[in-house]
């Protein structure tokens, strides 16, 4: 079964700090936050990931940028709190039994090092550019050839997943949907998780009458050949039976999903009226 990730409520992200700076010990209320009020070692590095929130924070160009860093640092705190917050009241899914406290400090430390290093990573196309900023702004001059639209944009859902192998750590992941629109028409590529691996499939629509209109859907590999990416498409898509229903009201930039540059059928598709100029029933 596959599912989005982010089980916490959107309620959650808005209860925190506008900033999500390190963490404040005079006002600890969780149980995370007591925890790691109560440990040097986890106290020294959530200051300096506020410290390299800060830094990025101040680097962001423009007041879209830094609105998109200031969610995805409180999107991170939540799954943070909602992945480690009472881990030593649930069981391990791999033992069969539950996490000490130290096993709990141990996974959110390393949870918070491994952010730190996310913020203050550098691109590897401009090494005087950060590497979160670099994507934004890339994301930014790819809608730009395109006339956009209120079908354009991101919806992302972040989590910790557990590592397969037995493992005992946890990796920080986001995803979900990233759609373009040019004029009536919408290209978009979603990526779930579940048992381990990462399912894509991707979606064409056209604007009918103010709403979207599925005019293709693909799964897995099946279009996903970049010399022939015309083929391998369902053009009778059923979004019902389906169960694709193409989102609204996102985020215009999301720098932890999505690299366009390296999704060339997405300009074919934006661009091409006729895309795809074949395709397969089901």
């Amino acid at each position: 079964m596959r599912v989005h990730l982010l089980a916490f409520a959107v309620t959650a992200i808005a209860a925190l700090p506008p900033a999500a700076h390190a963490i404040d010990c005079a006002r600890a209320s969780s149980p995370i936050e007591h925890m790691i009020c109560g440990n040097s070692a986890l106290l020294r590095a959530d200051a300096a990931m506020g410290t390299a929130y800060a830094a990025i924070l101040k680097a962001a160009p423009d007041p879209e940028i830094h609105a998109m860093l200031v969610t995805s640092q409180k999107r991170w705190i939540a799954a943070r709190d909602d992945a480690f917050g009472h881990l030593d009241k649930v069981t391990d899914g791999r033992t069969g039994e539950g996490f000490s406290k130290a096993t709990q400090r141990s996974l959110v430390l390393r949870a918070t090092q491994d952010r730190t290093k996310d913020l203050t990573a550098m691109s590897d196309k401009d090494p005087k550019q950060l590497r979160l900023i670099q994507a934004a702004l890339k994301q930014r001059r790819f809608a730009a050839q395109f006339i956009g639209g209120p079908f354009a944009g991101f919806d992302t859902s972040c989590g910790f997943l557990p590592r397969n192998g037995g493992d005992p750590g946890y990796d920080y992941a986001c995803f979900g949907t990233l759609q373009y629109q040019n004029s009536d028409r919408i290209c978009g590529q979603t990526q779930d998780w579940a048992t381990y691996r990462v399912y894509t499939s991707r979606t064409i629509a056209d604007v009918v009458a103010g709403e979207p209109k599925l005019i293709a859907t693909c799964k897995e590999d099946g279009c996903f050949d970049d010399e022939a990416h015309d083929t391998g498409w369902n053009t009778y898509p059923d979004a019902a039976s389906d169960g694709i229903v193409l989102p609204k009201s996102l985020r215009k930039l999301d720098a932890e999903v999505g690299d366009e540059e390296e999704e060339p059928w997405l300009k074919a598709c934006l661009t091409d009226k006729h895309f795809p100029q074949t395709g397969s029933h089901k």
